[in-house]
């Protein structure tokens, strides 16, 4: 373990013993104090725009004109009885993705003690390997590409362009998560030799 002091406007908070740690990411550093808060907002409002606008329009003469959002596809599979597939869109589209939102936020946001922090971390990333939006979202990319052979008649609206962006947004939120919760863990732990640029930019 070593003594590791570092300034509490920072919101890193070591006890001298080496027994009472607390660490809040978000302040760690000034940079991740600006950045990671408008990231976050924008992934979640992405997130938000790619179940509500409509990325799917039925054209065809033998379907009905509508337009569909995650959510319509979900009531449609459960009002078509196909309960399975809807239970798994809704869950793996929506609501897990909601989960793994928030709980980035809570990894970055509260006070933690060191290990309570690693602890959530991993929770988070185990969140979200179920957040399946990115997995809709290739897959709705290929049908769009081949339709016409499928399905004549299907158009790709705004929808698609905000999962797009939701996945871009939050795979740069992930990997600044990592990178940067980790680092905070393994220098709080001793594992990681402290850098006086990293802790007081």
């Amino acid at each position: 373990m070593c003594n590791l002091e570092i300034k509490e406007k920072f919101g890193t908070f070591i006890g001298a013993d080496g027994a009472k740690k607390f660490i809040r990411p978000l302040t760690s550093n000034w940079v991740i104090t600006v950045a990671i808060p408008i990231i976050w907002v924008l992934t979640g409002i992405c997130l938000a725009c790619s179940w509500y606008y409509p990325f799917l329009l039925l054209t065809a003469k033998f379907l009905h004109n509508y337009d569909y959002n995650l959510f319509d596809v979900t009531k449609a599979m459960f009002q078509d009885d196909y309960y399975l597939f809807g239970v798994l869109v809704g869950m793996f589209c929506i609501i897990m993705p909601a989960i793994k939102h928030l709980s980035v936020a809570w990894v970055w946001i509260f006070d933690q003690k060191v290990r309570s922090l690693e602890r959530n971390l991993e929770i988070s990333r185990a969140i979200g390997k179920w957040a399946m939006l990115d997995v809709f979202t290739m897959s709705y990319s290929i049908f769009s590409l081949i339709s016409d052979q499928i399905i004549p008649g299907c158009v790709v609206l705004n929808g698609l362009w905000f999962m797009i962006a939701y996945l871009v947004l939050n795979y740069t939120l992930d990997i600044l998560t990592t990178v940067w919760v980790e680092r905070i863990v393994g220098v709080a732990l001793g594992e990681v030799a402290p850098n006086a640029s990293y802790l007081n930019p």
